[in-house]
């Protein structure tokens, strides 16, 4: 995977007008309907995100406070980070490392913040592409749960025979 290169998005080639247009056609197409001013306002929140690509994905990054509108706990408005990520292939995407990767490179003191990705109640459920939402939680937030220690193993192809029995710890697509 090939570092990531800031850019600018797609819809910046487009006129607003034409954005609000596009956007209200993209939300009819799950059944729902945006008023001119709903669409309006979506343009205008994806337009302050910051967009990253490289050689397999596309990231939107929304930084602190452009976050505030999914945030519900005050603690968490203006210091939480929003990673909206594609493959450009728009294939799935499920290499845990990768989006590791992309949170710790795109994400002030990424390495040192958590991040999680949420399964919510079907009431809440967003789903309208292959596309994946990582919500990077404040510097020094401990979400009280996991492992403890940090263990890697970068040899992802080790086998162990015991007993006539194979194991193997190798990980793939």
């Amino acid at each position: 995977m090939n570092k990531f290169q800031l850019v600018k998005s797609n819809m910046d080639m487009l006129s607003f007008k034409d954005r609000i247009k596009f956007v209200q056609k993209l939300v009819g197409g799950s059944g729902h309907q945006l008023t001119h001013q709903q669409a309006k306002k979506l343009v205008n929140e994806l337009s302050r995100s910051k967009v990253y690509e490289n050689d397999v994905y596309c990231v939107h990054h929304y930084q602190k406070k452009e976050t505030d509108n999914y945030i519900w706990n005050e603690s968490f408005r203006g210091h939480m980070d929003y990673l909206s990520i594609k493959r450009i292939d728009k294939k799935p995407a499920r290499s845990w490392t990768d989006f590791q990767i992309i949170k710790n490179e795109l994400i002030n003191d990424g390495q040192d913040r958590y991040a999680v990705e949420i399964y919510p109640p079907e009431y809440r459920l967003v789903n309208t592409a292959n596309q994946y939402h990582l919500w990077v939680l404040p510097l020094g937030f401990d979400i009280g749960f996991g492992f403890k220690a940090r263990v890697v193993q970068d040899d992802y192809q080790s086998n162990i025979k015991m007993n006539g029995i194979e194991f193997t710890t190798k990980q793939g697509e």
